[in-house]
């Protein structure tokens, strides 16, 4: 799986997520300077899970024994599981951009024929059952490397980390497009906040349990929208990229991502931005 290295974003998940979600700035730096290296290395690129896994080791090695003795430890199969996790989304948000035609073109890559692809199937639908055919096929490197070929300018945006000065402008944009949110009262009449448990518990499980899901219940005027707006803006005086939205107050004219897009004036897809690593979603 992983001889298909120039998705670092979802290399990097795939190597964390069984690691340690708290890893340190320097132990996940250590470990994106070795792919960095491995991307070019024909032995790494060619060679399989179980053996890339001991390469990306012997490299860390020479920083951290410590740290190479816990990648040594991954679980190759729980590593695929991640990675295909973290890809197919990547691919059904490519596959949205194209005509169904061009996306039927793929499925001799996947490994299907395109008369077994229903004729009423939207592309991010054909996408989507072509990565899955191409996984149980084993075609899946061949499927995006044709994928990639066909259309290198879609798919450039995930084969490296964004810059420390993308990633800023990224954020400025992304607070921008969180105002109604953030602009919402946090205080009562009398400037006083009402100091609320559930406010540090939030911040904590979205700081340091990526993918986890949190939903807040209760009735309207309890102040729902004052504690998502204090959490948003604690996380970007922290540095946090967040994405917050007054869901409730968006308009009605909004139909799909490409409107919420153009009304929030992102400068990348919804699905996009939200796939830079660290990114957070508060709705």
């Amino acid at each position: 799986m992983l001889a298909i290295p120039y998705i670092g974003t979802a290399i990097e998940k795939a190597i964390f997520g069984p690691l340690d979600e708290k890893a340190k700035d320097e132990a996940r730096r250590q470990i994106n300077d070795a792919l960095d290296e491995l991307r070019t290395n024909v032995r790494f690129v060619q060679a399989d899970l179980k053996d890339q896994i001991a390469l990306l080791a012997e490299y860390v090695r020479v920083t951290s024994s410590e740290l190479a003795e816990k990648i040594e430890n991954l679980s190759p199969v729980q590593i695929e599981q991640l990675i295909v996790q973290n890809i197919r989304p990547i691919i059904v948000n490519v596959s949205i951009k194209m005509s169904p035609e061009e996306v039927r073109s793929l499925s001799n890559s996947a490994g299907m024929l395109p008369i077994e692809i229903p004729p009423e199937e939207t592309p991010d639908r054909i996408g989507a059952l072509l990565f899955d055919t191409a996984l149980e096929k084993g075609n899946l490197s061949e499927f995006i490397e044709k994928l990639a070929d066909n259309n290198p300018s879609l798919l450039e945006q995930f084969r490296e980390r964004p810059s420390n000065s993308t990633l800023q402008d990224l954020k400025a944009k992304l607070a921008d497009a969180s105002s109604s949110l953030l602009k919402w009262p946090t205080t009562l009449g009398n400037e006083i906040w009402l100091n609320r448990g559930e406010l540090d518990l939030l911040e904590e499980r979205l700081r340091n349990k990526e993918g986890t899901a949190n939903l807040i219940l209760g009735k309207p005027g309890t102040g729902k929208s004052a504690i998502l707006a204090l959490l948003s803006q604690r996380l970007i005086n922290k540095g946090v990229p967040v994405l917050a939205i007054k869901a409730d107050m968006l308009p009605g004219s909004i139909k799909d991502f490409d409107d919420l897009q153009t009304h929030l004036h992102l400068p990348a897809p919804v699905m996009e931005c939200l796939s830079v690593k660290g990114v957070i979603p508060i709705f």
